[in-house]
């Protein structure tokens, strides 16, 4: 879509429901998400454990980095993402560790 600082930025549209078949994490950088239409979940694994967040059409989160992350779209959903650092990937169903 467009670049700022180096950096992409992203616009995607994802089918729903349907959770995401793995977890991401980014271990340098934060994570933004912007909801264009739709709704989604994200699981956020935190030092207290998963945290689930809602995000309805509108809604804009970071994702903090170093935190494993999976997204649960309850229906088809549009965002516009940017992550300006490496992304890791785990295809296991079971949550990740959470961040330290």
């Amino acid at each position: 879509m467009a670049e700022l600082n180096g950096h992409r930025i992203v616009a995607r549209r994802l089918d729903g429901p349907k959770r995401a078949p793995g977890w991401e994490m980014n271990p340098d950088t934060d994570e933004l998400f912007h909801v264009i239409d739709g709704h989604v979940e994200v699981i956020v694994m935190t030092a207290h454990g998963p945290e689930c967040i809602d995000l309805p059409a509108g809604a804009v989160f970071v994702i903090p980095r170093g935190h494993w992350h999976q997204p649960a779209a309850l229906e088809p959903w549009s965002l516009v993402f940017m992550t300006p650092g490496d992304t890791e990937w785990t295809e296991q169903q079971e949550p990740p560790p959470p961040a330290i």
